[in-house]
C-alpha cells in the first residue's frame, strides 16, 4: 500500500510514488494499492487528516 502526501516534495508531489506503484503493477503484483492524500506533505501520520490515513492503512491490512 503506497501512501503519501500529494504535496510531499520528497515524493515529487506524488509523481515518484506513482511511478514506483506502476512499476510494482507492471511486475505482476496484483494487490498493490496507492493513495495520495490531498494537501498533505511528508508526515502523513501527523497531518490534520491522520485519522483517515490510519483507517485506510488498517483497512488495507485487514483485506490483505
Amino acid at each position: 500500500f503506497f501512501v503519501a502526501g500529494a504535496e510531499d516534495p520528497v515524493g515529487g508531489a506524488g509523481k515518484l510514488v506513482e511511478n514506483v506503484y506502476k512499476q510494482y503493477i507492471s511486475c505482476g503484483l496484483k494487490n498493490a494499492k496507492m493513495k495520495l492524500y490531498e494537501n498533505d506533505r511528508h508526515e502523513i501520520l501527523n497531518e490534520l487528516d491522520k485519522e483517515a490515513v490510519y483507517e485506510d492503512i488498517l483497512n488495507f491490512l485487514s483485506l490483505s
